[in-house]
């Protein structure tokens, strides 16, 4: 009788450890708000209609979806479409920076709080560079997802942080540079993608190639200001035109509304995706060339945003510069 209810002991507290794992829960998080989940593709935002993390729970479509979440979800996909399936990107969950991520999952979550409570610390939008363990409910316990977090007060009608921050996907997943004046820089550009404005016009900056040693060290410094004083200016001369290619992608693009049925593709012109995208690439084979030369036994949180990396990511650049002169006599 004793090995009886020993047994069924055991198998209790093995089904109630599996409960708890297999859903990354610990108590306090059981006992509180459960998170809600959309899904499209392999794209998944993760929202809370209750608690600190609580988004708006207005439904101006009527589809039982808060619009809030379905907007962020939708810009998010629209940003995947274009970049990486119509204008050839790398694609985050096919990097090995990434691997074995089986999701992109993206969290709205609330904006004071620290990121030790699930927050974002003041920041509106935040990348992670490494796969996290999934914290959408049913996942098997070593389920792990790319991660976006999104303020829970952004709008996403009237706001490109969704698409800013999966552009830093799209960084992470090619190269392990993070040095803000090209991980910020080439950002806020990408903005650009979704928007209803053409980035040569937004721009007044004129594009300056080669810099002096005075601007190189003033663009060093630079964050989100390089877009506007460097990247834009310069893909735009690279990359006049910037026509979009027509794509079967393309056509995913062009239904999505966001919930206020205004569309979320905007122009069919976008200046200086294919310099910008082949920068990225450039990026990708320089850092290893980096790391050798510069004696990292690895690629560490310190190390990858090091002013000792300005040198290759310029080096990078001018490689390209020089291969779109020579293509189209610039």
């Amino acid at each position: 009788m004793a090995q009886k209810y020993m047994t069924r002991f055991i198998i209790m507290a093995i089904l109630l450890l599996h409960c708890v794992s297999g859903n990354e829960l610990n108590a306090e998080e059981f006992e509180g708000p459960q998170p809600q989940v959309q899904q499209a593709d392999k794209i998944r935002v993760i929202y809370y209609t209750e608690g600190p993390h609580a988004i708006s729970l207005e439904d101006k479509n009527l589809n039982s979806v808060p619009d809030q979440a379905e907007d962020i979800l939708t810009q998010t996909m629209a940003a995947y479409y274009l970049f990486v399936e119509t204008l050839g990107f790398p694609a985050p969950l096919q990097s090995i920076h990434f691997h074995p991520a089986k999701f992109l999952d993206i969290i709205i979550c609330s904006q004071e709080l620290p990121l030790a409570e699930g927050g974002l610390e003041g920041l509106p939008g935040k990348a992670f560079a490494q796969p996290l363990p999934s914290q959408a409910p049913g996942d098997p316990a070593d389920t792990l997802s790319i991660v976006l977090k999104i303020s829970s007060a952004i709008n996403a009608e009237e706001d490109q942080t969704p698409a800013r921050e999966f552009f830093h996907l799209i960084q992470y997943g090619t190269t392990f540079f993070k040095n803000k004046w090209f991980t910020e820089g080439t950002s806020r550009w990408a903005e650009y993608g979704l928007r209803n404005e053409d980035p040569e016009e937004s721009s007044p900056t004129p594009a300056i190639w080669p810099l002096s040693d005075e601007q190189t060290t003033a663009l060093f410094e630079m964050e989100e200001q390089a877009a506007e004083n460097f990247w834009t200016p310069l893909a735009a001369k690279m990359n006049n035109r910037g026509v979009i290619p027509f794509t079967p992608a393309l056509y995913k693009i062009m239904p999505l509304l966001y919930s206020n049925k205004q569309p979320v593709f905007k122009s069919m012109r976008f200046p200086g995706w294919m310099f910008i995208r082949d920068v990225l690439i450039e990026l990708g084979r320089t850092d290893d060339i980096a790391l050798r030369e510069l004696g990292y036994q690895e690629w560490t949180k310190d190390n990858e945003a090091s002013p000792k990396n300005n040198k290759y990511i310029m080096e990078a650049v001018s490689t390209v510069v020089t291969r779109y002169k020579a293509a189209f006599l610039l």
